[in-house]
């Protein structure tokens, strides 16, 4: 049972099996004792849970506490790897995901009727062989979650997996660092023109009021996002298969509003564009990336 809409009725052909987060960027805060006071002899707090799923032989504990999770994406299957996590909503049922997962899953009101009964907390967003990617997930809310991996191709529906996480003592702490990003409708804010190539944390959060993803694709030389626009209006980018310029680094999966994670990944230089696919539930579906929501930048 698909617990999420890893095919999102919004992607393009051409582009989404390449590899296809507001002001409130996660912030941790620490308590510094004074000069001179008493020193503190309470218990630290937990340390994060660290899961690593490898997409040849993936494996997830089936409780864990609630708290912040680190989830590493491992690449080592044929194809790109993509793991989303969603958390099922109050009132939903799996029965009833599993329904909607029934129907037509490619669209659009399969899609917006997943999104009432799911929280969609981001996930490792498609990631190339042979690569790793880290994202730090939100599961203070003790419920139901899942997770769906795809391997290969985009448009499959890949293996779902259940597991819950319990209340208690909340588990680590929020990240801190890393540049923060937000996505709102229909802008990407906060991705810096040039960055450096290597280790690269953004911290996403949406502050918008749809459901959005960041996908980061990097381009061959002499392709431009104007490239990559005029092909996702041409028919070979509705219904071709993916240009041989465009490849996918990875990024942040489905992620619903009011929710945040922090994406750790490695960048090598080139240049980038950073979009979404989702689509527009208030305009029969047009993708975010026709309503401008693309932007590019440099790794040097």
């Amino acid at each position: 049972m698909r617990m999420l809409p890893h095919s999102h009725p919004c992607r393009r052909p051409a582009l989404a099996p390449l590899a296809v987060l507001p002001p409130a960027a996660l912030i941790a805060a620490a308590i510094i004792p004074a000069l001179g006071a008493r020193p503190s002899h309470a218990a630290p707090a937990p340390a994060m849970r660290q899961i690593t799923i490898r997409a040849s032989a993936p494996k997830f504990p089936k409780q864990i506490p609630a708290g912040f999770v680190s989830v590493t994406l491992v690449s080592d299957a044929r194809g790109e790897a993509d793991a989303g996590f969603a958390r099922l909503n109050p009132g939903a049922t799996l029965a009833q995901v599993k329904a909607v997962n029934a129907q037509a899953q490619n669209s659009l009101p399969a899609f917006v009727k997943l999104s009432k009964l799911l929280t969609f907390i981001g996930g490792a967003g498609s990631i190339p062989t042979g690569s790793t990617e880290t994202v730090v997930l939100d599961m203070r809310k003790p419920g139901t979650y899942g997770f769906n991996l795809s391997v290969g191709n985009g448009n499959s529906s890949g293996k779902t997996t259940i597991f819950t996480v319990t209340s208690g003592s909340a588990q680590g702490a929020a990240p801190s660092g890393g540049i923060p990003v937000r996505l709102k409708e229909m802008k990407i804010v906060g991705m810096p023109k040039q960055a450096a190539a290597g280790p690269v944390t953004l911290q996403v959060a949406n502050t918008g009021k749809q459901v959005h993803e960041l996908s980061l694709v990097k381009l061959d030389p002499g392709k431009t996002q104007k490239d990559v626009v005029a092909l996702l209006k041409s028919p070979q980018g509705q219904n071709g298969p993916p240009p041989s310029w465009a490849h996918d680094m990875g990024g942040l999966d489905t992620i619903s509003p009011h929710q945040s994670a922090s994406l750790q990944l490695t960048l090598t230089p080139g240049y980038y564009v950073a979009i979404c696919f989702m689509p527009d539930v208030k305009k029969q579906g047009t993708p975010h990336v026709m309503e401008g929501m693309i932007t590019h930048f440099t790794v040097q």
